[in-house]
């Protein structure tokens, strides 16, 4: 999808490969990484925050979110995407399949 998109921003020469490092080296293959980003994902465990913050967050979970304007227009980042996007995304999502690690 991102080679599409750098397409048509004219960016079609843009490449841009992954590379994390960790425990003071830089890795690009991808299974090291998402084991990498597994095993620091319990960072946002709840285990990691304190009480005050999880009755907020508890809060906030059940408040009921504005979708739109009070005249009932939608805001802008829910209005539906444009016929190219949905075309250049479903051009992508029948070559995409998930690796080992379904990423």
């Amino acid at each position: 999808m991102w080679r599409d998109m750098n397409k048509l921003t004219g960016n079609a020469s843009f490449r841009h490969d992954l590379q994390l490092k960790s425990d003071g080296s830089f890795t690009s293959d991808p299974l090291p990484i998402s084991d990498i980003l597994a095993k620091h994902a319990s960072v946002s465990s709840n285990v990691n925050y304190d009480s005050t913050f999880l009755s907020h967050e508890v809060i906030a979970e059940h408040s009921r979110i504005c979708f739109g304007l009070p005249s009932g227009e939608p805001l802008p980042y829910n209005l539906p995407m444009t016929e190219e996007l949905s075309i250049v995304i479903n051009e992508n999502l029948k070559n995409a399949s998930p690796c080992r690690d379904d990423i």
